[in-house]
């Protein structure tokens, strides 16, 4: 009778109910195969065939429909479910649905192929973000071509597009600052270019190559290969960085609330790298200074000591940065902040579909063009920080107006500023000195991030861009023509954007917090310039550069 009342239509699974008059709760479907296929057994039971279902078996089906997620071993479920599979008559279509239900269930129990392999090759993260898939070791690794996500459809003979020049100068070209509507702050843009930073690295040499990995990895920390790495590592045996010290020149031209929160992360590394030596869960390591000097195991005893100390200290960092990534830079895209919301995305938790495969994870990432395209928002940039730039322009050009710069200039003036430059653990920024212990002083980097935090971010708007990055984005815009990037109109077609009501509900009317949920699928194209941005002026202006063409108009900067 128990068997009948699971399997009718009181307690079908078909009604919503597994549990006859219990509500349903948040059941784990991934043994929702195996239960599927258990219903026929209902059947059985009214053509009354010779299958004998005892109590144990009655009582460990019932565990496993109440407590999907922690399932009672000793009560065997697997075992029953096999011996009621071989009495079953072999000729009956619901013995081939739970034999391949089972089947299936055990085999999507493992990953395939593994996730990782055992030893310390594999227990860390490679410098270049190489084997963060053991299988295709090279995805997202540095130095390796970008990927392209979106096919070019549309054709954009470079020759018949406008000046890259001419475009920043009717487009893009700030007219007025214009506050962010939201309230975002200098701070919350310093923080998007680290993330930038992270995951691009274009080649000066070869614009396909992107210099470092795919990864949210605090490469602009760590460097972005083992060289680059070994110039901020101390190697004492601690597993830390030089003081105040990271891997990444280019965040030297920015402002400097990017380069004060890098050095906090650099900070908590060998913060979280001295915790674990003084805790030495494990008894294994030892504080150098007890070593003698002169003591010819010294090198040995701490070699292998510094690796897993630095490692260690370096996965915890990342998984800071990371949670920083999930929680306060989202939350602060998608309005959580102002609505005192404190949700944030949490993608660490396994994930099991309804036929109990895992949703994959860690599988590798390789950027593309066209995000290397969306990723820039110069727009935003405050009138401080637009300043701070105009200073930093006259250091290197001179009285060059940047109208007159070009990007053989701006290769010269890199050339230059690499070959003075000192070693990482003697970088300086916002005219900041170093003390004697090799630190900066705490007083000058609170300064810079309470001056950015109350620095209002710019509006994301068509002539938003300070002229003084002019060179920047026509670089930018040379550059999505070389990779042969795809039409705006064409990355639409194959975007998904979410429902008009679900940004209303959540306050996500922004271009930033839009931005956010761009995927590959399906939005509608823009059928004229009007339709793009419904300023008369802005719409007329991009018409005339693209030959009245709608289709002409390219994704960067756009």
């Amino acid at each position: 009778m128990m068997v009948r009342f699971l399997l009718s239509k009181n307690g079908d699974a078909a009604n919503g109910n597994m549990y006859g008059s219990v509500p349903a709760s948040p059941v784990d479907e991934s043994h929702s195969t195996v239960v599927k296929a258990l219903k026929d057994v209902k059947e059985l039971v009214k053509k009354d065939l010779p299958i004998a279902l005892d109590p144990q078996t009655i009582s460990a089906v019932i565990d496993a429909l109440h407590n999907s997620n922690s399932i009672d071993d000793r009560k065997m479920l697997l075992e029953h479910v096999l011996m009621l599979m071989a009495n079953m008559p072999a000729d009956l279509q619901g013995t081939t649905k739970l034999q391949n239900a089972v089947v299936s269930f055990l085999y999507n129990d493992l990953t395939h192929p593994p996730a990782t392999y055992v030893s310390n090759t594999y227990a860390w993260r490679s410098a270049d973000g190489s084997f963060n898939n053991v299988s295709v070791p090279d995805m997202g690794k540095s130095h390796t071509p970008y990927a392209r996500s979106v096919q070019q459809v549309h054709p954009l003979p470079p020759h018949m597009l406008p000046d890259p020049g001419l475009v920043f100068d009717t487009l893009l070209k700030r007219e007025k600052f214009v506050k962010h509507p939201a309230g975002l702050s200098s701070l919350m843009f310093s923080f998007a270019a680290l993330v930038i930073h992270t995951c691009f690295r274009t080649s000066h040499t070869d614009w396909n190559i992107n210099e470092t990995s795919s990864y949210v990895d605090l490469s602009p920390l760590y460097g972005t290969d083992q060289k680059s790495q070994d110039m901020v590592r101390v190697r004492d045996g601690r597993g830390l960085l030089h003081p105040d010290s990271f891997a990444e020149d280019r965040l030297l031209l920015l402002p400097p609330a990017v380069c004060v929160l890098l050095v906090l992360f650099s900070r908590n590394h060998n913060y979280i790298a001295r915790k674990l030596l003084d805790i030495n869960e494990r008894g294994a390591w030892v504080d150098p200074e007890q070593i003698a000097h002169d003591d010819p195991k010294r090198n040995a005893k701490l070699v292998k000591q510094e690796e897993e100390l630095f490692q260690t200290a370096r996965l915890i960092n990342c998984g800071w940065f990371a949670n920083v990534v999930f929680s306060d830079y989202f939350a602060a895209i998608l309005g959580m902040v102002r609505l005192g919301n404190s949700w944030s995305l949490n993608p660490f938790d396994e994930i099991r579909k309804s036929d109990h495969t895992f949703v994959e994870r860690g599988q590798g990432n390789a950027v593309s063009v066209e995000f290397n395209c969306l990723y820039r928002w110069h727009a935003t940039t405050s009138v401080e920080d637009e300043q701070w730039i105009t200073q930093m322009f006259g250091k290197f050009f001179g009285d060059k107006s940047p109208e007159d710069v070009t990007p053989q200039d701006f290769r010269k003036a890199a050339v230059k500023a690499a070959v003075q430059q000192p070693d990482c653990d003697h970088w300086t920024f916002g005219n900041l000195k170093r003390q004697a212990n090799g630190y900066f002083a705490d007083a000058d980097l609170a300064r810079f991030l309470q001056d950015a935090t109350s620095h209002p971010a710019s509006a994301f708007k068509a002539r938003g861009t300070p002229s003084v990055m002019r060179l920047n984005e026509v670089m930018g815009i040379e550059q999505s023509r070389r990779w042969g990037c795809c039409s705006l109109n064409d990355f639409r077609k194959v975007c998904v954007w979410p429902h008009k009501s679900f940004l209303i509900r959540n306050n996500l009317s922004d271009p930033l917090s839009r931005s956010f949920f761009f995927q590959f699928l399906g939005l509608k194209a823009y059928s004229s310039f009007l339709e793009w941005n419904p300023d008369p002026e802005i719409a007329e202006a991009a018409s005339k550069l693209y030959y009245g063409d709608i289709n002409n108009l390219e994704l960067y900067g756009n």
